[in-house]
């Protein structure tokens, strides 16, 4: 070998470490790139964009782990109309015991495809973190395209471990996300029921208010009605004011019986045949008003 061509292959060298430190630091940045309020398919076509900057792939899909199921669901494919040849390979490298190698190993490796019969390659990327295991990446790839370098293989292993942060990040948004959006429901229930009970505090009052001229008037119609010098016909009217009156105070008190929160719940006896009367008797007004007409067929035995 002479001068010139050491000189060519240490140019060469130096070349590659320039073009590997280049694709060093932009993988770096993955994160960079993503924002944390991403979707996961957001968060996929950026992951997808890297990708394939390192390697040439005919096909690649997602698989993310459920978390009710534990099972490899597929969540992404590019391109579409993929998704059966994805699963199929998923279900063959399972079966042969390659995936949980790979997914213990939990670095990329390069291993024969079991669908394409030895015409392709099955590029597997598992997405793992400290705390738990969250999907894994296929890429599908000719031969002749995937003699990948051991560079390759580690910027390939860097990148997904930037994928699964991310991904991780983003998992924990939803979450806190959404539990968030629960607290905020149940404080608006709490509050809710803050007025509920502040509502029916005051109709507890009205009502007593209420009780009182009720009664005052009820028993001036009582002394009207035991006086020696009032008339029948006038009697009759009397009556009937107190029966409408009595029948005030009945609905009032019930109304008030209902709005109060007792202390301790005591169990006892119901009568259910007078329950079910009291309800009718508090909810006439509205059916008779919405023209609801109730059939009553009560056993009184």
């Amino acid at each position: 070998m002479n001068v010139r061509e050491e000189g060519e292959r240490s140019q060469k060298g130096y070349q590659s470490i320039l073009d590997f430190i280049e694709k060093l630091e932009s993988l770096s940045q993955f994160q960079d790139r993503v924002d944390i309020p991403y979707s996961i398919p957001q968060i996929w076509r950026v992951f997808l964009n890297d990708l394939k900057q390192l390697i040439k792939v005919e096909v690649c899909a997602l698989f993310l782990v459920d978390e009710r199921t534990f099972e490899f669901v597929l969540r992404e494919v590019e391109p579409e109309g993929k998704e059966g040849v994805c699963q199929k390979e998923l279900d063959l490298q399972i079966e042969c015991g390659v995936f949980s190698w790979i997914m213990k190993r939990r670095s990329p490796a390069v291993i024969p495809s079991l669908v394409s019969k030895n015409k392709k390659t099955v590029i597997m990327s598992p997405l793992s973190t400290i705390k738990q295991t969250l999907g894994v990446v296929f890429a599908l790839a000719s031969i002749e395209e995937s003699l990948l370098t051991r560079e390759n293989l580690k910027l390939l292993g860097m990148l997904a471990k930037q994928f699964s942060l991310v991904m991780e990040n983003a998992f924990l948004y939803e979450k806190l996300k959404k539990e968030n959006q629960s607290l905020q429901k149940a404080q608006a229930q709490i509050l809710q029921a803050e007025k509920l009970a502040s509502i029916g505090r005051l109709t507890a009052g009205a009502f007593h208010e209420l009780l009182n001229p009720l009664n005052i008037i009820a028993g001036y119609i009582q002394f009207l009605i035991m006086d020696k010098n009032v008339d029948a016909r006038t009697k009759k009217y009397l009556n009937i004011m107190k029966e409408q009156s009595d029948r005030i105070a009945r609905i009032v008190k019930d109304l008030l019986q209902f709005s109060r929160y007792p202390s301790k719940q005591k169990k006892g006896k119901v009568k259910i045949n007078e329950l079910i009367e009291k309800v009718l008797s508090l909810l006439a007004y509205e059916m008779r008003f919405d023209k609801i007409k109730i059939k009553k067929q009560l056993d009184y035995t």
